[in-house]
């Protein structure tokens, strides 16, 4: 599956490491999503964090639930 998207952002030189650094993961795992053209839900929250490419498109397949509303807190 190609992920342009998920591609250009893994393309430089050293950022496969880096984000790899970043998330937790062995150089090879980002490798092998950037091979597969997604990345794993576990996972896509921290990487929308990291390259601000979107959850949904990171990881299509997964049933995304639309974020919850913040609940107001009542003055004590």
């Amino acid at each position: 599956m190609d992920n342009p998207e998920l591609n250009a952002f893994l393309e430089p030189r050293g950022k496969q490491a880096a984000v790899a650094l970043s998330l937790g993961v062995s150089k090879q795992t980002v490798n092998d999503w950037k091979r597969q053209g997604f990345v794993p839900a576990k996972h896509a929250v921290a990487f929308e964090a990291l390259s601000g490419i979107d959850r949904k498109r990171l990881c299509p397949t997964f049933a995304w639930a639309p974020p919850r509303k913040a609940k107001q807190q009542e003055a004590a």
